[in-house]
């Protein structure tokens, strides 16, 4: 998943895993967004492109989205 949100990014921001887990601890992804996120029974969690063009879109909008996400996870 972070390639994907990578190559959207287009090199105009670069991810990390970290990223993804506080964008999912904060905006409480796997709780609350059924439509990002499916947890499999026996494997791994699994999320969508919805996801991916979610947090682009969201970037987007807020050229600092991934910093202040960090920020507030970190709270």
């Amino acid at each position: 998943m972070v390639e994907e949100i990578n190559k959207a990014l287009a090199g105009v921001h670069k991810v990390s895993p970290f990223d993804i887990q506080c964008v999912r601890k904060v905006h409480q992804i796997d709780e609350s967004k059924p439509q990002f996120f499916y947890r499999p029974m026996f494997s791994s969690a699994r999320y969508s492109r919805a996801f991916v063009d979610w947090m682009v879109a969201q970037h987007e909008k807020t050229s600092s989205f991934f910093e202040e996400t960090r920020r507030a996870a970190r709270a």
